[in-house]
């Protein structure tokens, strides 16, 4: 690992290139307090979107939701990788999907296996938070889209999907996991940041969870991108 890992720092050392991460903070913080329960009739957009566990039948949803915050802090921007001419335009929520995995939300038995799961499309690349520097992408109306270096792009736990639908998931200890840009569709100069764990403890006992974090860390991904013509794996 570690080989591979030394192999795909000397192909992109000398790329000028974006790297994402989700920032810690952000998502740890905005876990607390109790799970949604929403009536499944309110969620028609959602469940088109593919924001709801399709293998549940139930006439209420209960969403774990959060916050993330991708910051961008290489030495590029992070751009959508499909042309704008190939970007889909959603009735439903009245703008452009630009990136079709933006960000992959996972709730985790202890080894490893999945308890319940959620996808969230990229509806708006645009820059939420800049550091020293000017917002370049901003409104989810226009075509222009994408994630300035120093800068980063805020999911409220009050947008839309930004969530993991565990309805039906018994309480007991979890691994709850982030990773943005999952595909790798944008070439990176790392990936080993792209992710992060909590464990987490959903306490059922009164009929209704209630989340608990406990420690997080930081992961990487295995990088299976075609870097200046080697593809390292």
């Amino acid at each position: 690992m570690y080989k591979q890992a030394h192999l795909r720092h000397v192909f992109l050392a000398h790329l000028v290139l974006p790297d994402l991460l989700p920032d810690m903070d952000t998502f740890r913080k905005s876990i607390f307090g109790w799970v949604d329960t929403v009536p499944t009739n309110d969620l028609q957009c959602e469940m088109e979107e593919g924001c709801l566990a399709a293998d549940v039948e139930s006439d209420r949803r209960h969403l774990l939701k959060f916050s993330t915050l991708s910051i961008n802090r290489g030495q590029a921007d992070f751009l959508p990788f499909e042309p704008t001419s190939q970007w889909e335009f959603h009735q439903c929520h009245n703008h452009y999907h630009s990136h079709e995995t933006f960000a992959h939300y996972e709730l985790l038995f202890p080894d490893g296996r999945t308890a319940a799961e959620g996808r969230k499309a990229s509806f708006c690349l645009e820059d939420s938070i800049c550091i020293n520097t000017h917002r370049k992408y901003s409104g989810c109306q226009n075509r222009n889209q994408g994630i300035s270096k120093d800068c980063g792009d805020l999911y409220s736990s009050r947008v839309s999907c930004q969530w993991i639908d565990i309805t039906g998931v018994k309480g007991g200890q979890y691994i709850i996991q982030v990773t943005v840009s999952p595909g790798q569709e944008v070439q990176e100069s790392d990936y080993e940041n792209n992710q992060i764990s909590c464990n987490i403890t959903l306490d059922d006992t009164y009929g209704w969870y209630w989340p608990t974090l406990q420690g997080c860390a930081r992961r990487g991904m295995l990088c299976v991108c075609v870097c200046v013509g080697v593809r390292v794996l």
